[in-house]
């Protein structure tokens, strides 16, 4: 069913002349009298489509009820009928329409009513307005219309609450009489709702007691002040029919046509022959032309005078003053029936499958404001490029009709290029300051003032986009969030008091969208707790959702580890923080001590506390936020991050944007707790575990192939020398698995959460793998017994693009200083990279690399990376342009998960280096990772016969 935002606008596809709708609007808000134009050939056209549907309008003089009853005899096909006709443009947009009258509107039956009565009504009009009553209720609230002939065809004025004989005595009888209607004429809609739709929900858009209180909002006037009323608007429109035709919309702003129906209403009440009054007129390229109108009454014209000196607002009028009155309530009552709809639809999960949320806000905003056009976008950071996401659009203009989506598309494209200043939206985001285009001439590019250019897709076919514009921030608890724009074909349409009506308008709507928002970042998460894909999307997930409700540009979730410095737990495009990113573990930050001895939750840092967090930060003027973020990872445990966020723009000090980011971080701090519970960490334990497993078994398998020609030769007792030497290494590989899944095994009986490494179960086993390792004395490892194990288990394990890879390498029989199943960890996934992204019919080269310190390059041919993917290529979930084009199998984890297993738990580095081919190719490569080990873990044969 249609929305309360659909009220007051019903079909405007062929719109009217600019002019004398603006005459229209202005006699509606200085006479205080609802006004709508009817169609002229209201009958001719009500009777085309009554043939076409093969139904038959129910006779004169029926109540509403007895109209329903009519209806039920083919409601659906009465329902079809209402929408095409109310399409067909027979009744337009009223002006200044009463709230009860909007709200009643929202139904398909009572606007067929509305038909129904002006249908029987047209053809005994005349000039002079005659009164009708216009009630859906049993009980006469007094809702009374005016209709009368006029020029442009006929005009309703009304419906509006008169004056009725029962008011006299303040009888409580008759209200109660009327409130009880009410319910029953909601009874009666709830029950064509449902009939209608078989299974829907049946719940109206209004109860019955908004209905009974809107009835009162505006004051009841005499039927008498109607027809006066009435008949002057009716005048003053005929008066100035010719006159507005001859306007050019471009010259005038909507302020002229008030002080024309001002002009009139004097001319039109008093003896005078003339009056005047004084305008700016926007002419070609130049300034505001100061110009005075001379409105003459028999000519039915008017003559211009340019007046010299600077531009005289001519505000003094009464009637526009009126006008003026009457339009601030108009918006108020509109601002009411906004919240009451944004209320019908809060504490929802949008629902794709209906009308966009979005362009229903926007076309009632549209109206509202009298502009020809409303977008609002979300503006947020995405890999440090700025986007412009169209949230809501909508146009008058429906040819052509991919015109919002043009416009949406050009924003994205122009954000970020040196001329992104000639949109107005764009330096609304820029700024975070109101910007507003008096007027701009697109053909030529003037703009007043000057510099407040409008910017539209020059690929368009459409020559005229706007000729004024207004672009305004829309900030959440102060949280910088988007943009709203609004553009009219008329020149200065968005005066001051315009302005501060919208500015009231989105701290109306605002909240409402970061509702929708938050209830769709809930079911983000929940998706992130059963994401099966692992931590590194999990955390993906995480860090896009909040991102993304703080209005970030960047940002680090940082974690105190036991040594006192901070680690890493998550970060999101970095921007100024790539300081603090670079590097796994963050050096001690006397900031970050400072906020961890405070009592405070959230904090804005001043210069100074910035300059000693990130020394030599570019951006000083974008102040950091720092913000804890606690969340449980055991039975007991509680791990008290640190959130440090740059934001796109600094929060309103004045709002309460505190709150805001303490709701996000504690939302996401319970997610994280989720993902990171006793449950979950056992489960992750159990899938690495199987991962390890299955290494372990395809080395097995690996080893099941080798052994099997020697147990044949074995049988018959025909062993050679290198037999006998092979089977020496794969019992020796038999024993690594062995050991390997022994260790699994207690991972799957007793691992216990460790809270430093609740971002990958993983790096918790190895520490608990070293901590034992340590507590027997730190024993050597061989370097070319384990290589050559890493990489006897990577060929079983990766299937092979006819890679050739030796079975043994020869390197110095050297020891190092190292636990054994995290160097295999290492190894074998540096092998099991190299095997699985090398080019086809290619080889893997290990070499020692023997300089300073000792080491180990593995090299192979794989897919090109591009210049800014290698600085990232061992940080968790990168992966390469060329490897996804290629679809390569992988998640990006595994270059990160070996880096961080050979710093943190082997005091190694790993290092990454590319050579060209001896042909260079532009789609291949040779890429070279490095195992560096410091000399005082190296061993060599004659240190070990010292010791």
């Amino acid at each position: 069913m249609p929305s309360v935002l659909d009220s007051g606008i019903l079909g405007c596809i062929e719109p009217r002349p600019v002019g004398l709708s603006q005459v229209q609007s202005a006699c509606a808000h200085q006479s205080g009298i609802p006004t709508t134009t009817i169609h002229p050939q209201i009958v001719s056209i009500v009777d085309t489509e009554l043939e076409k549907s093969k139904l038959a309008l129910p006779k004169d003089g029926l109540r509403f009820g007895e109209f329903l009853k009519v209806l039920d005899e083919n409601i659906s096909a009465w329902y079809a009928f209402a929408r095409v006709i109310l399409s067909k443009i027979v009744i337009l947009s009223p002006s200044f329409p009463h709230p009860l009258f909007r709200i009643l509107m929202n139904h398909y039956s009572v606007r067929l009513f509305l038909l129904h009565t002006l249908y029987h009504r047209s053809g005994e009009l005349v000039e002079d307005p005659k009164v009708y009553s216009w009630d859906v209720f049993e009980e006469d609230f007094g809702f009374r219309l005016a209709l009368c002939q006029s020029n442009s065809g006929i005009l309703m004025f009304g419906p509006t609450a008169t004056d009725r004989p029962a008011d006299t005595n303040s009888s409580t009888t008759s209200f109660e009489a009327l409130r009880s209607s009410v319910a029953t004429f909601e009874m009666q809609l709830t029950e064509r709702i449902g009939a209608l739709k078989s299974g829907a929900k049946t719940g109206l858009l209004s109860s019955h007691e908004e209905i009974f209180r809107s009835a009162f909002v505006r004051p009841k006037i005499s039927e008498t002040q109607l027809v006066y009323e009435a008949t002057i608007s009716r005048k003053i429109i005929d008066h100035l029919e010719g006159v507005a035709d001859t306007v050019n919309e471009h010259e005038r702003a909507p302020i002229f046509y008030s002080k024309l129906a001002a002009a009139a209403y004097d001319l039109l009440t008093t003896s005078e022959k003339e009056t005047r009054f004084n305008f700016r007129s926007f002419v070609e390229d130049g300034e505001p032309v100061a110009m005075t109108a001379t409105l003459k009454r028999e000519q039915k014209s008017f003559e211009l005078t340019e007046t010299s000196g600077a531009v005289v607002e001519d505000t003094a009028r009464l009637r526009a003053s009126l006008g003026f009155r009457n339009w601030s309530i108009f918006v108020s009552e509109s601002l009411t029936l906004l919240i009451g709809w944004l209320q019908y639809h809060s504490g929802t999960i949008p629902d794709e499958t209906e009308k966009p949320f979005g362009e229903r806000l926007a076309r009632y905003l549209t109206f509202l404001f009298n502009a020809d056009e409303c977008s609002i976008y979300r503006v947020r950071a995405k890999k440090l490029k700025t986007e412009f996401v169209s949230y809501a659009q909508y146009s008058r203009f429906q040819s052509p009709d991919d015109r919002p989506s043009k416009m949406a598309k050009h924003l994205t494209q122009l954000v970020g290029e040196a001329n992104q200043h000639e949109s107005i939206a764009i330096r609304a985001f820029t700024s975070n300051i109101e910007q507003y285009c008096v007027y701009f001439n697109q053909e030529t590019g003037v703009a007043r003032p000057t510099g407040q250019t409008l910017s539209y897709p020059r690929d368009h076919p459409d020559e005229d986009w706007g000729r004024s514009a207004c672009a305004i921030p829309i900030r959440i608890s102060g949280i910088f969030w988007g943009v709203i724009e609004f553009v009219s074909i008329m020149p200065h349409a968005f005066r001051e008091t315009v302005r501060a009506k919208i500015q009231e308008a989105i701290s109306v709507f605002a909240p409402h969208v970061s509702q929708r928002e938050v209830f769709s970042a809930v079911g983000e998460l929940n998706d992130a707790i059963t994401n099966p894909e692992g931590f590194s999307l999990q955390r993906e997930h995480l860090g896009d959702v909040m991102q993304r409700l703080l209005g970030a540009k960047s940002l680090a979730i940082l974690t105190r580890e036991e040594g006192g410095s901070d680690r890493v737990f998550l970060h999101v495009d970095r921007g100024d923080l790539v300081q603090l990113t670079d590097a796994t573990q963050v050096s001690k930050s006397s900031s970050l001590d400072d906020f961890r001895g405070q009592k405070e939750d959230v904090h804005l840092l001043d210069a100074t506390e910035q300059s000693r967090m990130i020394p030599n930060r570019p951006n000083v003027s974008n102040k950091l936020i720092l913000a804890r973020i606690p969340w449980k990872s055991g039975i007991k445990e509680v791990n008290h991050g640190v959130v440090v966020i740059e934001p796109i723009h600094v929060p309103v000090a004045q709002e309460n944007w505190q709150a805001m980011v303490r709701f996000v971080c504690q939302t996401i701090g319970n997610t994280i707790g989720g993902i990171y519970s006793k449950e979950t960490w056992e489960n992750s334990i159990r899938q690495r575990s199987a991962h390890e497993f299955k290494k372990s078994v395809g080395g097995l398998k690996w080893s099941n192939k080798k052994l099997e020609p020697i147990v044949r030769r074995l049988e018959t007792r025909k062993l050679t020398d290198n037999d006998r030497w092979n089977a020496r290494i794969y019992y020796s590989d038999y024993l690594k698995h062995t050991l390997s899944i022994e260790r699994m095994t207690s991972a799957l009986e007793g691992t216990e959460i460790d809270p430093v490494f609740a971002g990958e179960p993983n790096f918790g086993f190895a520490a608990s793998v070293v901590k034992a390792w340590e507590e027997q004395g730190r024993p050597q490892t061989s370097i070319q017994d384990t290589l050559n194990h890493a990489l006897r288990t990577a060929q079983g394990t990766v299937e092979t693009n006819d890679v050739h890879l030796p079975e043994k390498f020869s390197l110095p029989n050297v020891d190092v200083v190292a636990e054994e199943w995290c160097l295999i960890q290492v190894l074998q996934t540096l092998a099991n990279n190299a095997l699985k992204y090398a080019r086809p019919q290619s080889s893997i080269l290990v070499t020692e690399r023997s300089t300073s310190n000792f080491g180990i390059k593995i090299s192979n041919i794989g897919p090109r990376l591009d210049t800014h993917e290698e600085r990232k290529m061992m940080q968790d979930q990168a992966r390469g342009r060329m490897v996804r084009q290629l679809e390569y199998p992988g998640s990006g984890y595994g270059l990160y998960y070996a880096k961080v297993i050979a710093t943190k738990f082997l005091g190694c580095e790993l290092l990454y280096g590319h050579e060209e081919l001896n042909e260079p190719h532009a789609d291949w490569t040779w890429h070279r990772l490095t195992l560096v080990f410091p000399k005082n873990l190296v061993r060599t044969a004659a240190e070990r016969r010292e010791r």
